[in-house]
């Protein structure tokens, strides 16, 4: 695996997911899984300085600060990285949905002069989105955490609004 690029694995196993954990560490990459949506786990190549220089970013928002913002601005980019099941189910008004695996494909479709809101369940796949976006130039990405799991405004149900 090269710098940058994300292997998805599929499984049904949940005990695998501890033994991704350990192999993206031997492998000097990051693991980032989501047990509860359909066995899927990321693991993601970057150094172990990529790492910590990611982490020094102020790139988290709370849910309350970003329910704060989404009551006032009738124009925020939200971006959900859920799969399109679970978009389908419960979203954000107006979130666009690119799932996380086919983010970087679709990269051109996220402004780069707005603030991009992301969101997901629980935080996690926003996350690594938000690392994604930031490490290819986008300045002004925020990670909603806790994300959709304790979301208390306004949902939309349906059919994914992608662009």
């Amino acid at each position: 695996m090269n710098k940058g690029e994300v292997l998805e694995i599929l499984t049904s196993d949940k005990k695998f997911a501890k033994e991704l954990k350990v192999l993206a560490n031997d492998m000097r990459s990051s693991y980032f899984g989501d047990r509860e949506v359909s066995g899927k786990h990321y693991i993601r190549k970057e150094t172990r300085t990529e790492k910590s220089d990611t982490m020094e970013r102020n790139y988290i928002m709370s849910l309350e600060d970003f329910t704060k913002k989404y009551e006032k601005d009738d124009d925020l980019y939200v971006l959900d990285v859920r799969e399109d099941f679970e978009y389908a189910v419960s979203h954000v008004p107006g979130a666009v949905l690119i799932p996380l695996g086919e983010l970087e494909a679709n990269m051109d479709k996220i402004p780069k002069d707005k603030e991009v809101h992301i969101i997901c369940r629980t935080g996690n796949r926003s996350d690594f989105a938000a690392r994604i976006l930031m490490e290819s130039g986008y300045e002004h990405v925020f990670n909603i955490v806790p994300g959709m799991i304790s979301w208390d405004g306004p949902v939309d149900t349906g059919i994914p609004n992608k662009e």
